[in-house]
């Protein structure tokens, strides 16, 4: 249950014996309502707590790097596998945050299909909690050390993966058998690899994607 997850965020951010703020991974197959699941402990703990959330999409390389690449058709299309994840980059920052420095998390601009940067920096002396919410939070190992806290999200890849085919027929460029393919092939590859990585999870929710959230 989120209510659950959240009351157990605030006693662990209340024990806290640090100024820095606590980070916590969201993980999830795709399609799992990682973002939701997020968003509603943000809403269950504004009052108690100054928290931020942020996604992981923004450390994708970029498509001009891609491209780059000596299998640069198998990178394009398999994007949003691990490998196609800035790691070092990713490392980089959470451990500048649990630094307590100042950093400018990149975001994905979905319209031009690109990580931008940020102007705006996340300030950790103005915040109690930090959510990340990404497929990878937990599958990249040499990550686990700046989690304070780790949620685990339980999902039917099955059903996740028909969410995916209906959520991308919007994709323009595409026909709906390209869509469903890549979902198949791509996307579940990416679910039972995240799947995997769940069993590190200092907690586990079902998904708020497919149930109630509390």
């Amino acid at each position: 249950a989120h209510s659950s997850a959240a009351e157990q965020l605030a006693e662990k951010c209340a024990s806290r014996g640090s100024t820095s703020p606590l980070l916590c991974a969201v993980c999830g197959p795709p399609g799992s309502g990682k973002s939701t699941s997020a968003q509603i402990l943000k809403r269950l703990l504004d009052a108690k707590l100054r928290v931020a959330v942020l996604p992981l999409d923004g450390f994708h390389f970029p498509l001009a790097h891609l491209r780059s690449w000596p299998d640069a058709e198998d990178a394009v299309y398999y994007r949003g596998a691990a490998r196609t994840f800035d790691r070092a980059a990713i490392e980089e920052s959470l451990r500048s945050l649990s630094n307590g420095e100042p950093v400018c998390w990149p975001d994905f601009d979905h319209a031009v299909g690109d990580p931008m940067a940020t102007t705006e920096p996340v300030t950790p002396s103005s915040l109690d909690l930090i959510i990340v919410e990404g497929l990878y939070t937990l599958v990249f190992e040499e990550l686990h050390n700046f989690w304070g806290f780790s949620i685990g999200i339980d999902a039917n890849v099955d059903e996740c993966v028909e969410l995916l085919k209906k959520r991308n027929a919007v994709i323009p460029g595409y026909t709906l058998e390209e869509i469903h393919k890549r979902c198949e092939v791509v996307d579940r590859g990416n679910a039972d690899a995240v799947v995997q990585s769940l069993s590190s999870a200092s907690l586990r929710v079902q998904s708020a994607a497919f149930a109630s959230s509390d």
